[in-house]
């Protein structure tokens, strides 16, 4: 049987400080005014005085973003040999673990398949783990046909979206990635 024991408190911590770094990466891609300059409503709208707040919150934020984006370029930028790169690797680790704060104790997942459904080229195994003791989380895990029982594999942990179709959104993706010969694990979210 197939195990892929992750961490999942420290994974989904990890997911959550990901998201909120490509946000800012995201922010930072788009055009800003210049400090000096108010930003105005859409064309058509009256400016609305209570925006104007927001709306320099909203430059402040992008600027910082932008900051921390042209430092990270030029960190990654200096990377030139393998030592750099894992050299950087382990300041970044380092500075997520600073962000999250210590990982929890690693327990067992007493990981159980409590079901299995066959697809076009792969199965999905309802999955049932631990992720600390007597915090239950279920999930799919979708295996490509033909994939040996045991050993490594490129896996992919695809954390819980909000899709417009409801909770199977990610299953077409998920798919997708098992039928090119990828593990997937899609977990539930809480609640």
């Amino acid at each position: 049987m197939v195990m892929i024991r992750p961490h999942f408190a420290s994974v989904i911590a990890l997911g959550s400080t990901l998201c909120t770094c490509l946000a800012a990466v995201r922010l930072a891609a788009q055009p800003s005014s210049s400090p000096q300059t108010v930003a105005t409503a859409p064309e058509g709208r009256a400016a609305n005085p209570a925006n104007q707040g927001r709306l320099a919150l909203d430059q402040y934020l992008d600027g910082i973003a932008a900051q921390f984006e042209a430092n990270r370029s030029a960190a990654v930028a200096a990377v030139h040999t393998r030592a750099q790169a894992e050299a950087r690797q382990a300041k970044v680790h380092a500075q997520i673990l600073s962000l999250i704060g210590a990982l929890p104790a690693r327990t067992p997942l007493d990981a159980k398949v409590i079901g299995e459904t066959p697809a076009d080229g792969f199965r999905i195994r309802k999955v049932l783990f631990e992720s600390q003791p007597k915090f239950y989380v279920t999930a799919l895990l979708y295996v490509p046909d033909g994939q040996p029982a045991t050993g490594k594999r490129a896996a992919i942990l695809m954390t819980p979206g909000h899709a417009a179709s409801g909770e199977a959104g990610d299953a077409p993706m998920a798919a997708i990635f098992a039928r090119n010969g990828f593990i997937v694990l899609s977990y539930d979210p809480i609640g």
